[in-house]
């Protein structure tokens, strides 16, 4: 916070909203020149939105200046997906969408950077939440990908998080013959099973 003129030196106060700083960790420094600053640490837990308070400063003439100012606390910027593994697992040659990867925390405004993708594999730049797509490659493997978050309003970053892809090989999806070739009689008001069972695919859900 910068004065200017008066006569040095100069006694700096916070006149209005001093409590609304101290609850967020902050204060005003206690320099005597023209320039003097905000400073301190946020804890976690703190109240977010935004900050009104009034800075007074007098000279040694006894001569006085204040001005209002509003700084915003966001919240600590985070991932909310927190396990390592992207669910699918991707299938070679199939289009792939993977789990979303939530943001929050910050301004709310974010950008993605993810590197290791192979080819056949996008993201989205921006938005929440990250959403990794495409066609995977034509091998089984296990793709690496680093996140990193970024809130554009701040510039806060998170990150680089792995997070790996799972890419599966193509086994046909069918429903055999003997699967079974029939199925079990039924009776009237009496508990009913009969199991069909497929093969094939990838995962355990069909």
């Amino acid at each position: 916070i910068n004065a200017l003129g008066g006569t040095s030196p100069y006694t700096w106060t916070v006149s209005s909203g001093g409590s609304a700083l101290t609850a967020a960790g902050l204060s005003l420094s206690t320099g005597t020149g023209l320039s003097n600053t905000i400073f301190g640490n946020v804890p976690s837990g703190a109240t977010t939105g935004p900050i009104n308070f009034t800075v007074k400063v007098v000279d040694a003439n006894g001569i006085s200046a204040t001005q209002a100012y509003s700084l915003t606390v966001y919240g600590a910027l985070s991932l909310t997906t927190p396990s390592t593994t992207v669910p699918g697992p991707a299938v070679i040659g199939q289009f792939y969408t993977g789990n979303n990867i939530f943001a929050s925390g910050g301004s709310g405004s974010y950008s993605w950077a993810v590197t290791g993708l192979t080819s056949g594999l996008t993201y989205n730049t921006t938005g929440n939440p990250l959403v990794i797509s495409g066609t995977p490659p034509t091998t089984s493997q296990t793709i690496n990908a680093s996140v990193t978050l970024t809130d554009t309003t701040t510039g806060m970053t998170y990150g680089p998080i792995m997070y790996n892809i799972v890419v599966a090989p193509l086994t046909p999806l069918t429903l055999p013959a003997a699967n079974p070739t029939s199925l079990p009689s039924a009776t009237i008001n009496q508990q009913y099973n009969g199991a069909i069972n497929a093969s094939g695919g990838s995962g355990s859900g069909y």
